[in-house]
């Protein structure tokens, strides 16, 4: 192609109207416990369990700031990651002992050796 046949080609294609489509977006209200707590309750231990593969999140003060461990069970494998404040305070999520946290992060150290 030569340069006359690309700026025709490129000119045609600007000139013509783009389609509109129409988008719907659903917004759902985002339901958490956050204001229940104080920060004095830290640290604050939470499962979500939705069948047989629990998430553990640990809210704590490090450094001054507020961090979030999250212990993901998931088919016999255990992995740590961090999570956002929003996912550790979700309303689905139940409150839960030292000791359950412990016992899992038991499991995934364990799981390192």
């Amino acid at each position: 192609m030569d340069n006359e046949t690309i700026k025709t080609s490129l000119a045609n294609q600007l000139a013509s109207p783009v389609g509109t489509q129409k988008i719907q977006i659903e917004v759902s209200e985002l339901v958490t416990t956050i204001k229940e707590y104080n920060a004095q309750d830290l640290p604050i231990y939470f499962r979500w369990d939705l069948g047989q593969n629990p998430w553990f999140y640990r809210v704590r003060q490090k450094d001054g700031k507020i961090v979030v461990d999250c212990l993901k069970n998931s088919y016999g494998q255990i992995e740590h990651t961090y999570s956002s404040i929003t996912s550790a305070f979700h309303k689905d999520n139940k409150v839960v002992a030292e000791d359950e946290w412990r016992n899992i992060m038991h499991k995934f150290q364990e799981a390192l050796r």
